[in-house]
């Protein structure tokens, strides 16, 4: 908590004070802790002096680094430092600067929701907490100083792994130049990026011949905003599947309910940790590529499926119900029925080769066609003269301008029987693969909004792997650095137990045995282990073996941020 006071306070000090220094002074006084952040910045108007602790107030019209911003973060250090049983006050002259000073009294207990003391409060949550302030901090000022990154507390412990996505291109679009530069650089080491600096811009990138392949813009822009330039590109059939990330210093459920309800892919709020931000939009490329490979095989079944039918042999046929007479009008009709001379035909011929098992639904078919109207369209078999019994696909319409006549086509269609198993399993993946994607937007949704306690994280990650592994069962041991030991934390069914020397003992190339998952903290250090155990591997493709992989990186990234938190 003390960490959050010190930090709203020095982040407000540096997005007004434009040229001069900030200064941070804490002394410790006989009856109290006194923390002075004094900057020499554009200063208060005196008529807002007296508004600037109140919720979502924003003085107008002052210059600062950025525009962006909620008006809650002093009011928020007034009720922490009131939990505290202190005080803060503001002294302020317009260009001269501003000082905040806080008392807060020694030996006093803080009131329920405050950390009884800053040394609580250490360890990897402080560290997450200033490291967000930095972050947007350093957006501000991205376009004049250089970082090196590997010597940030986050790339300290080395890099986990890349990013996926290696190939992709990303627009971003922003009217703050300074948060442009470092989003571009940021991004710029994974992928190629493009920045426009507003929706104008953007649009004229879009319209170029190779669009990106995602689209990182900001919702709050002067002229029109990012909700806008979303919903333009969602209303664009060229442009409509691209993936949208959202970026957004307001930080209320409102808005971002409109931005996912406006089509967006993803919604992250400002201050962000630049890893997450680089973990979410590879998480958003790697989706899309899976969508468009899904994609790509629908349409190349299709275009497989119509290629077929053409080169199938199709036959065309008149049939004159007044005088039963039948007319092949196209195609060999003899050698597809059978037949021989087809020459003044009656439709009788054709229904003496008709297979007696099928011939009653056959022709009730085909008088619903003659007397209702109703197109018919149906298989039947037919016995060929040699004994052979072919498949037989027949669609036919009555003429609309005259009732006595139908018209139809018809084609052998028995490899296609003789495939049927083929085609079944073929249905069957590609139903296997979109119920895959579903679940798997769902499971990672569910991770995207998952509160912070670690234990339940942990409970919901194993249920989902088990449930994308095809598992009989599993558990999470958390790792106790100081003595080594791992304990049992969640474990699926609860009633779950295996024998060493079961059926789990060995994993095997199915997928069958037992596997188990290392979960890390973002310092790289062992955090839990997730294990599954699995007798009997169920079939999976290869789309829900690599969607499996995703959710657990998206997971472990997860579950690092939690841990961090706790």
């Amino acid at each position: 908590m003390w960490e959050r006071i010190v930090s709203n306070l020095l982040s407000n000090a540096l997005k007004f004070t434009l040229r001069g220094h900030v200064t941070v002074t804490l002394r410790l006084l006989p009856s109290h802790a006194e923390l002075v952040v004094a900057d020499t910045g554009v200063g208060i108007p005196e008529s807002e002096v007296a508004h600037v602790f109140d919720r979502f107030h924003r003085v107008e019209g002052m210059p600062a680094r950025t525009r962006e911003g909620t008006g809650i973060g002093l009011s928020l250090v007034d009720d922490l430092v009131r939990l505290h049983h202190g005080r803060v006050r503001v002294r302020s002259r317009v260009d001269e600067g501003s000082t905040f000073t806080v008392w807060v009294p020694r030996g006093r207990r803080a009131d329920a929701g405050a950390s009884p003391s800053p040394v609580a409060d250490a360890g990897p949550a402080r560290l997450s907490l200033a490291r967000s302030h930095a972050d947007e901090a350093l957006g501000w000022s991205a376009g004049a100083v250089a970082v090196d990154d590997h010597l940030r507390p986050e790339h300290a412990a080395g890099r986990a792994g890349e990013p996926t996505a290696p190939w992709a291109r990303v627009l971003v679009v922003d009217d703050n130049p300074d948060l442009r530069t470092y989003l571009g650089r940021l991004l710029g080491r994974h992928w190629t990026v493009d920045v426009a600096a507003g929706v104008a811009e953007a649009r004229a990138r879009l319209a170029s011949a190779s669009p990106p392949d995602l689209i990182l813009a900001d919702v709050m822009m002067a002229e029109v905003d990012g909700l806008t330039l979303l919903r333009e590109i969602r209303a664009d059939p060229h442009l409509r599947d691209l993936p949208v990330i959202l970026l957004s210093a307001r930080a209320g459920d409102d808005d971002a309910v409109a931005g996912l309800e406006a089509g967006a892919d993803d919604y992250v709020l400002k201050p962000f940790s630049s890893r997450e931000l680089v973990a979410r939009v590879g998480a958003q490329l790697e989706l899309s590529r899976l969508r468009r490979q899904r994609d790509q095989a629908v349409r190349t079944g299709d275009d497989r499926l119509e290629l077929a039918l053409g080169a199938s042999g199709f036959v065309a046929f008149e049939w004159d119900t007044a005088t039963k007479g039948l007319t092949f009008l196209g195609g060999d009709g003899g050698s597809l029925f059978g037949v021989g001379d087809v020459a003044d035909m009656d439709f009788s011929a054709l229904v003496d080769v008709v297979h007696e098992d099928d011939l009653a639904d056959h022709l009730a078919g085909l008088e619903r066609a003659r007397t209702g109207g109703q197109p018919y369209a149906g298989e039947y078999r037919i016995r060929r003269p040699d004994g052979a019994v072919r498949w037989i696909r027949a669609v036919a319409h009555r003429l609309p301008r005259d009732s006595r006549r139908l018209f139809g086509v018809a084609t052998d269609v028995s490899d296609l029987h003789a495939a049927d198993d083929g085609l079944a399993q073929a249905t069957d993946r590609l139903r296997a693969d979109v119920e895959a994607m579903v679940r798997f937007q769902e499971l990672t949704d569910r991770l995207a909004t998952h509160p912070s306690a670690l234990e339940p994280l942990l409970a919901d990650v194993l249920d989902a792997t088990i449930e994308l592994h095809h598992a009989d069962g599993g558990t999470v041991c958390l790792f106790d650095p100081a003595t080594g030991a791992l304990d049992v934390v969640v474990r699926r069914p609860p009633a779950f137990v295996t024998e060493p020397d079961g059926d789990y003992r060995v994993l095997r190339p199915d997928g069958a045995g037992t596997q188990s998952i290392p979960l890390l903290d973002r310092a790289g250090q062992p955090l839990a282990v997730l294990t599954t155990y699995t007798r009997h591997p169920g079939a999976r493709t290869d789309l829900e073996l690599r969607l499996a992989e995703l959710y657990l990186r998206q997971a472990q990234a997860v579950v690092a941020v939690a841990a961090a938190g706790r």
